[in-house]
């Protein structure tokens, strides 16, 4: 039958940053679709090439099918090893490349969601899951390779709508209000046409900024669609 997702992504630097640290990609192969967003440690000065690189490098590998979804371990390692070996080629220090990382997944029969470091994952299934790191120190973040990832597994058929963030989104929702705003926000902007989707987003994101949150901001959400 096929994957039956669509979906859509936008980020924008945050107010008064020479760069835009975040990196987001959705991909629909055969029968896996795959959102990713990456956030560059503020920190490190190659981190927007970190988060660029580590997205495409977890593309490629479920592209090449060498993902091994009954090991993750092994692919989280398979995904270091080849972003490693991107980065070594542009002569930077993998040190200062550092990301973290939110992805969805999507097959046939399971969505695997993997998170490490900051931002929230959403997923709208039977019951609604809320995937963030509630780490102890609020103001440090562990990038991709610091430690495992965190990976659930659900049911495909169960799963209706997916949202990924950095944390420059989700530091300006209540974390009460996390699962009421994505439902309204994938209501409101999956059946725009596009560009006008793009364009308000991208306003009502750049407002924020102006209200003081300066950090960078990325969303990508997903979302089943009818069969005809």
């Amino acid at each position: 039958m096929g994957i039956t997702f669509n979906g859509f992504g936008i980020s924008v630097k945050g107010k008064n940053k020479t760069l835009n640290q975040d990196y987001y990609l959705l991909r629909h192969f055969k029968n896996v679709f795959l959102m990713v967003v990456c956030d560059g440690l503020g920190s490190k000065k190659f981190s927007h090439i970190g988060a660029k690189y580590l997205a495409k490098s977890l593309a490629a590998i479920l592209k090449r099918k060498q993902f091994d979804f009954d090991d993750l371990v092994k692919s989280e390692s398979i995904l270091l090893s080849l972003w490693q070996e991107r980065i070594n080629k542009l002569g930077l220090n993998i040190k200062e490349c550092s990301t973290t990382l939110l992805c969805a997944i999507i097959c046939e029969e399971c969505t695997y969601f993997g998170r490490v470091g900051d931002g929230v994952i959403v997923v709208f299934a039977d019951t609604t899951y809320i995937l963030e790191d509630k780490g102890e120190f609020s103001n440090v973040t562990t990038p991709f390779s610091f430690q495992a990832m965190k990976w659930l597994q659900l049911d495909s058929s169960s799963i209706k709508a997916i949202g990924l963030c950095s944390d420059g989104i989700s530091e300006i929702i209540d974390s009460q209000h996390t699962e009421a705003f994505f439902g309204e926000y994938i209501s409101e902007y999956k059946k725009m046409y596009s560009q006008t989707r793009q364009t308000e987003i991208r306003a009502w994101l750049n407002n924020f900024n102006n209200k003081g949150f300066c950090d960078d901001k990325s969303i990508v959400v997903a979302w089943r669609m009818r069969c005809k």
